[in-house]
């Protein structure tokens, strides 16, 4: 989509800001089409794409009311848009009191509630790139309690609610874990104890007053076979979806909402909801990624033991990165040192983390959800009336992952800042790829 056509399409949707009467004429800025990363800064810098959903005068879209405005993160900065608060420190009880401090007393005095996000489940991401998450469920409990007394301290001062989001992607995987494992005891073990905690989690934090979200991974993952969607539904049932408040959907991820003739999060959810033990779910989509379409991220593994991947420039043609460098140990194995995150094995990367290798090229392939590259944007912004092609099945778009957030890539550890770390990989650019290198990985991705 082309400026002239985004901006087209924008006169037919009426923004209004907080505070701002409804017939208020707003002023629509130039767009700015940022030549690395593909980032459009649409109306005062909301990036919105449209992600295969129909845009109509009838669709106002307005932020939601009350919602927390992050204006001291960078992803505001850069996206002019609210976002939930992750915390997903582990290292020691109460590592997340601090953050989570500093966030209810910036809601309290904007007299706004924020979005949360529990992110220390032990085994985190089960051996992902997502690693993390505290060392026993004692420690995961005794870090909640103190979180759900910020919470209720908040709650009784101001009257407003959070929305709390449990762990994502924790039932998903461990759902996924079971199926991968031929339902082993260690699978079935940590399937029970994620159903087992978040029973006690979900009454924790609403006793506190806080909304309660379970989490549902996505259409990419679950919306195949009946079987598929009946795991995560049957997960869902068993960790208490009829004691919660909401669903949310599409967590860090890139499926559109709809999409004709492919998987989307619409059509997903219309399979999935029906199957649930609470008919009267707030649903939640993240909307934070899924604003173009995008591809996986690849490494060349140069002969002369440069890392080089397939960052786009201009969202088109890929470019030569250079993101790190690659050697062999004593026993064989590839080590890959990215210039920012830690060094991993290609064993590790391909047993763990679901990349594949092509030896015969020397590519290094990451998972789709993996900092994707292309046309890699924001999708719908914030709001309580998302398109009418949507409404009534999804209730809400948020931006769940702050969309300057890294998910985890090489070179992009995460939590870390895609933007900074893209200036750094910057200023670390030799002067030149070598030609041979060049032509090389030129067959490779073109």
């Amino acid at each position: 989509m082309t400026p002239d056509e985004i901006l087209k399409a924008f006169d037919n949707i009426r923004v209004w800001q907080r505070g701002e009467k409804p017939n208020a004429r707003i002023q629509r800025r130039r767009i700015r089409f940022y030549e690395r990363g593909g980032i459009c800064a649409l109306l005062a810098g909301s990036c919105l794409l449209f992600a295969g959903v129909s845009v109509s005068g009838e669709n106002h879209m307005t932020r939601p009311a009350n919602l927390l405005v992050t204006d001291w993160t960078k992803s505001y900065e850069l996206y002019a848009q609210p976002h939930a608060i992750w915390l997903d420190a582990s290292d020691r009880v109460g590592a997340n009191e601090p953050r989570l401090r500093e966030t209810l007393e910036r809601a309290k005095a904007k007299k706004q509630y924020p979005e949360i996000v529990i992110y220390t489940i032990p085994l985190r991401d089960l051996g992902q790139s997502s690693e993390g998450g505290f060392a026993n469920y004692d420690d995961y409990w005794k870090d909640n309690e103190l979180n759900a007394a910020l919470v209720e301290a908040f709650v009784k001062a101001t009257g407003l609610a959070p929305r709390i989001y449990l762990d994502p992607d924790a039932l998903s995987l461990s759902v996924q874990y079971r199926v991968d494992h031929n339902n082993n005891a260690d699978s079935v073990r940590i399937y029970a104890a994620r159903i087992a905690i978040f029973r006690k989690l979900i009454q924790l934090y609403r006793r506190a007053g806080a909304l309660v979200y379970l989490d549902a991974g996505h259409s990419g993952w679950f919306d195949y076979a009946d079987e598929n969607v009946a795991r995560i539904a049957t997960a869902l049932n068993e960790a208490g979806i009829d004691q919660a408040d909401g669903l949310a959907t599409n967590v860090s991820n890139r499926e559109p909402l709809t999409d004709a003739g492919a998987r989307n999060e619409r059509h997903y959810l219309q399979r999935l909801l029906p199957r649930l033990n609470n008919k009267k779910l707030d649903v939640v989509v993240d909307t934070s990624r899924n604003g173009g379409k995008t591809h996986a991220r690849q490494y060349f593994l140069a002969p002369n033991g440069m890392l080089i991947d397939n960052e786009t420039a201009g969202g088109i043609r890929a470019a030569f990165r250079l993101v790190g460098n690659w050697q062999k140990d004593a026993t064989g194995d590839i080590l890959i040192t990215p210039f920012h995150g830690k060094q991993k094995s290609l064993s590790r990367l391909l047993a763990k983390e679901k990349y594949t290798f092509n030896a015969e090229k020397s590519v290094l392939q990451a998972p789709p959800w993996l900092d994707a590259v292309g046309d890699v944007q924001p999708g719908l912004p914030p709001t309580d009336h998302p398109p009418v092609d949507v409404a009534g099945v999804i209730h809400r778009l948020r931006y769940i992952k702050p969309p300057d957030d890294c998910d985890g890539a090489l070179n992009c550890p995460p939590g870390a800042s895609k933007h900074a770390i893209n200036a750094d990989t910057a200023k670390r650019q030799p002067a030149s790829v070598p030609e041979a290198i060049q032509a090389e990985a030129s067959k490779l991705w073109n």
